[in-house]
């Protein structure tokens, strides 16, 4: 495992590492792997994932590119009013 570096995009910085030609974000001291996606957020999808991530791609096209790469902006304008819709 190599040591951990700083990745930005955007205003957002979040902390990687590369590992056998693959990058991994670090959370909690541990590199998120696939299967860690999977078992902690495609999983509260109940098998809907797809098409939440379909709708979720259509959404971020109708914003502009700096409220996508503001921090605030992405928290305020696309994610807190959507948050809580079913």
């Amino acid at each position: 495992m190599e040591e951990k570096d700083a990745y930005f995009l955007g205003d957002e910085m979040a902390y990687k590492m590369e590992e056998q030609g693959k990058i991994y974000f670090i959370i909690g001291d541990k590199p998120q792997r696939v299967e860690d996606f999977e078992k902690q957020i495609e999983f509260r999808f109940k098998g809907k994932f797809d098409k939440a991530w379909e709708e979720a791609l259509e959404l971020v096209k109708s914003f502009d590119k700096e409220i996508l790469l503001s921090q605030k902006g992405f928290y305020e304008q696309v994610y807190k009013p959507r948050r809580s819709t079913p």
